[in-house]
């Protein structure tokens, strides 16, 4: 691998990262805005009007959605495209499923596999991100 190629997937994952984390920010931050809600009819109102007011929501709606769109696209790149290497995931996800818990006697090139917490949580995001 080049030293440009590395930088170019460099520079996409950290577009994926910060764009996740800003949309990660604008879920807590939309969170806290809905549970304004609490505050009482009155309290949900004058959010409501604050921010109609000040033109914070139609633009936010824009922001996020572009934010949301690259997002997808950067993030997309790790999904397997070719059959190959989904089947190659199917049959690594099933492998990770038998080994459970259950941990090799020796670390040796034939032992089954371990399952971790990442790589099942990987599957999973890959799973989820492709519906």
């Amino acid at each position: 691998m080049r030293y440009g190629n590395a930088n170019r997937q460099l520079g996409y994952e950290l577009i994926s990262g910060v764009s996740g984390l800003l949309l990660a920010l604008f879920m807590f931050g939309h969170t806290m805005l809905v549970g304004s809600i609490l505050a009482g009819e009155r309290g949900f109102d004058w959010v409501a009007t604050v921010l109609e007011e000040l033109y914070i929501a139609q633009p936010t709606v824009f922001i996020i959605s572009v934010f949301f769109l690259l997002h997808a696209v950067f993030a997309s790149r790790k999904i397997p495209a070719q059959l190959a290497d989904r089947r190659r995931l199917i049959r690594l996800a099933n492998d990770l499923a038998r080994a459970g818990n259950k941990r090799p006697p020796a670390a040796t090139e034939l032992s089954p596999l371990q399952s971790h917490v990442e790589s099942v949580l990987w599957i999973w995001q890959v799973r989820t991100g492709l519906v």
